[in-house]
């Protein structure tokens, strides 16, 4: 019998959240599509990332898309990705 374990990669830990506060940026929500869209696209990197590991840089491509954001040159990002490929329902 195969168990599945819940994932929630749209809420923060409890137990890290106070420490990356201070240095966060801006919060950014993505789609199921454009998480998918950069498992693919890590995939072809040979970067093993599921979606929740891949929904970080889906973050990083719509936050840089937005006109409004100023002294990208300046900025130093760092992407969690803490999930391994696994099986997941592709988004249609």
């Amino acid at each position: 019998m195969k168990t599945s374990t819940p994932r929630n990669c749209g809420t923060p830990s409890q137990t890290a959240w106070p420490d990356l506060h201070d240095g966060t940026f801006a919060a950014v929500t993505v789609t199921d599509v454009e998480s998918h869209e950069c498992v693919q696209y890590l995939q072809s990197l040979r970067v093993n990332a599921g979606p929740c590991g891949a929904a970080t840089l889906a973050a990083l491509k719509k936050l840089c898309a937005q006109d409004d954001l100023h002294n990208r040159g300046e900025m130093v990002v760092v992407l969690f990705s803490t999930e391994g490929m696994r099986e997941y329902q592709v988004p249609v």
